[in-house]
């Protein structure tokens, strides 16, 4: 049925806190609200009469709406349900683009990377400084500070691969790759020697190798002419990989030859991985999952599950997990029967780190992971809402990397908090929160922070709430490194997050941010 809206202008973003109470956010400076379901609307006074409201988001009274004047981005604030704004935070660099609210902490995200986060439901808000200049299409990360990138493809048939020793703060061209049309997995084997595998503009098979990090990479001779998907080594001899037209192939001798072990169909064979020095397992397009006991030498049909699978990962010979097209599945039993452990959903990629710890990503930009083997999941979409998820790569159980459609993000406490890293982040390459010694601790612990320049600095601890219980900095630091003591003796045992943040000398809101994760036990 229709509603009345008495207003010529256009409607941007709606939003209803019940059956009943509604407000819509409107070109021309316009903000409009309903008590009666949006049968009538009421015009609200606010100090704009220009611009666009976008993105309305409420939680319980408290609500947050976005507003676009002439470039300027501004973020309001209500506390009555709408009836009155106040402006929270403001940005001429980038365009707001979404709100999501989970309890207490609310998430404003922007282009170029920015994202905004608040603890406190929008009284105070730290950022990023968000810069990306480039997109990845894949990433390997050998350990917390040293990673490879390939680029999007932007300059093909040549692919620009890219290196970083600062954790992604700042990156540098490694070496390029010629003549190929996609690049599908990279995978290393140790600190220099890696594999990359991809397709040509013929669809035909490509892979490298590196033997010095990645600045150069030579192509290698391959016994087949299908494109490969994905690769795996479980040492430096032994190696697999997959691909089109039902593909398997191995070696035993360090890519020196490879041995077509599988091969017919027109399915897709998109994962392969090994499990240990003897399983490993592939999936296709049609749902079969492949085992080998013999480290590749040959393969049998373990099961199907009747459905597309676009990835899979086994953490010891029995337990394992694919993304497959309707759910996310685990096995028990080496491959031999699953279960979907996630319900529906159009899963495209996941990586555990063990049975328990591992994240899943769907095309719809879901994030989520487990730390219970998936009997049950703790959404991270609100990390940067509509993102496609990829390429996770766990250095432990804390560390993990991943793409969100090609920019990079980093989590140090497991995936509690994920922060964005600029590829260019230039100003952020000597800027560190290190972790606090000793963790767990009890009843103090030391902080120590490194700033590249000299700036305003802020150092605060919050509970596992985000309510903030302590700042033990405030002041202008000189560059360099400082090191302070956090007492938690009246505190009970607990986790804690300790946030470094490092603005310029007149403390304007682009700022620099990290977080550590602290465990009080007594």
């Amino acid at each position: 049925s229709r509603v009345n809206y008495l207003y010529p202008e256009a409607i941007n973003s709606i939003y209803f806190l019940d059956s009943l109470i509604g407000l819509a956010g409107c070109t021309g400076g316009v903000l409009v609200k309903t008590s009666d379901g949006g049968i009538s609307w009421t015009q609200l006074a606010t100090t704009f009469n220009s611009g666009n409201f976008n993105s309305i988001r409420f939680n319980g009274e408290t609500g947050f709406i976005i507003l676009d004047i002439d470039n300027i981005q501004i973020l309001l604030r209500s506390s009555d349900s709408g009836m009155n704004w106040a402006e929270t935070y403001s940005d001429t660099l980038v365009k707001l683009t979404s709100i999501n609210i989970t309890g207490p902490n609310v998430f404003v995200t922007g282009t170029n990377g920015r994202i905004l986060k608040s603890f406190d439901n929008g009284i105070n808000w730290v950022s990023n400084k968000g810069n990306v200049q480039r997109g990845f299409s894949y990433i390997k990360f050998l350990n917390e500070n040293t990673g490879i990138a390939a680029d999007w493809g932007s300059n093909y048939p040549t692919f620009k691969m890219y290196g970083t020793t600062t954790g992604g703060q700042n990156w540098f061209v490694r070496g390029n790759v010629t003549n190929v049309n996609s690049i599908f997995s990279i995978e290393f084997v140790d600190m220099n020697t890696g594999y990359m595998v991809g397709g040509n503009s013929n669809l035909y098979a490509k892979i490298y190798k590196t033997t010095n990090c990645g600045v150069v990479w030579n192509e290698l001779a391959f016994p087949a002419n299908e494109t490969i998907a994905d690769v795996d080594f479980i040492n430096a001899e032994t190696g697999i990989v997959c691909g089109g037209g039902g593909l398997i192939a191995r070696t035993t001798n360090g890519a020196l030859s490879w041995e077509v072990t599988n091969r017919g169909g027109p399915d897709w064979n998109g994962a392969i991985c090994f499990a240990d020095l003897s399983n490993c397992f592939s999936a296709n397009s049609a749902g079969t999952i492949y085992k080998s006991s013999n480290a590749g030498a040959s393969w049998i049909i373990a099961s199907t599950v009747g459905t597309s699978i676009d990835e899979i990962n086994f953490v010891n010979s029995l337990t394992g997990f694919i993304a497959a097209s309707n759910g996310v599945y685990r096995t028990t039993d080496g491959g031999y029967s699953w279960t979907n452990i996630s319900g529906a959903g159009t899963y495209h990629d996941l990586k555990f780190y063990d049975s328990n710890t591992g994240f899943v990503s769907a095309y719809n930009g879901r994030l989520a992971r487990t730390t219970n083997s998936g009997q049950s999941w703790i959404d991270e979409s609100y990390i940067s809402p509509g993102l496609n998820y990829n390429s996770f790569c766990f250095i432990n159980s804390e560390v993990v990397y991943m793409l969100g459609s090609n920019n990079l993000f980093k989590t140090t406490n497991g995936g509690v908090l994920t922060n964005y890293i600029g590829s260019e982040s230039q100003t952020a390459q000597s800027f560190r929160l290190f972790q606090n010694y000793p963790n767990p601790f009890n009843p103090s612990t030391k902080i120590m922070y490194e700033i590249p320049r000299s700036s305003f600095v802020s150092i605060k601890v919050f509970d596992n709430l985000g309510k903030e219980l302590k700042e033990l900095v405030y002041e202008f630091k000189r560059q360099g490194i400082f090191e302070v003591t956090f007492d938690g003796n009246n505190l009970p045992s607990g986790i804690y997050y300790c946030r470094l943040e490092c603005f310029d000398q007149n403390k304007s809101s682009n700022s620099l941010i990290q977080v550590q994760k602290m465990i009080l036990i007594k």
